[in-house]
């Protein structure tokens, strides 16, 4: 399964799981706004506010807000 998401998308379960939790908060950024980011990390599973910011920033490069 893993072979077979990797050719069909282009990357492991890993880079998908993190891709689909920050599409998750990139929509409840846009609901709650940015000053509710620890909530937000807290409800997505991220170890705390600085770890989702860190990884939201990474993947789309400004931070959320």
């Amino acid at each position: 399964m893993q072979r077979a998401l990797r050719e069909t998308v282009g990357h492991g379960p890993a880079w998908n799981r993190r891709w689909i939790r920050l599409q998750e908060a990139a929509r409840q950024f846009a609901v709650d706004g940015e000053g509710r980011a620890a909530d937000i990390a807290a409800r997505l599973g991220y170890a705390d506010q600085s770890h989702l910011v860190n990884g939201f920033r990474a993947a789309t490069g400004p931070p959320p807000g």
